[in-house]
């Protein structure tokens, strides 16, 4: 059972506008995430892969990316990876997140998100806990951050008719 979010970006996905749009909405659908303007690149069962580019309000005093707007899209990025790794009759939400800070970031940064695919919702039946990871690089393809979310997964709610 497919998920909403991969429908609809298997279908968005086909034109460069679609992309664009698809990657607007996640920020008007997740605010804060928005404040960074991802661009979603790729968006699979358990990866996703999008970025950022440098501007000046998510700088820091170093003239750098912020640690904050890294942790924002390395948390989307992991997060996007876990909502296409997970049934569409399953929930999650963040319970920890732990992010290694190795070098200043610039440019365009990449994020990198992975996550264990459940693919039974029966392998879910109270709660469970699974990590996403997510890895930043920057327009050298080096690593400037890696982040570790766990997740508690659990059946949604049934709804009553």
């Amino acid at each position: 059972m497919q998920n909403s979010i991969l429908k609809y970006w298997n279908y968005a996905k086909t034109t460069a506008v679609g992309r664009k749009i698809f990657s607007v909405l996640i920020g008007f659908y997740v605010p804060y995430s928005g404040s960074v303007s991802p661009n979603i690149q790729e968006l699979s069962a358990g990866r996703a892969v999008l970025s950022i580019r440098e501007k000046w309000l998510i700088r820091n005093h170093l003239k750098s990316v912020h640690a904050i707007a890294l942790a924002n899209v390395g948390e989307l990025s992991s997060g996007l990876a876990m909502l296409g790794a997970i049934p569409s009759n399953c929930r999650g939400i963040v319970k920890n997140i732990n992010i290694e800070y190795i070098k200043k970031a610039r440019g365009v940064i990449t994020a990198k998100g992975s996550a264990p695919e459940i693919s039974n919702i029966a392998q879910i039946a109270e709660t469970v806990e699974k990590i996403a990871i997510a890895e930043m690089f920057d327009s050298s393809n080096e690593l400037v951050a890696r982040m570790e979310v766990l997740w508690q997964l659990g059946p949604k709610p049934e709804t009553k008719a």
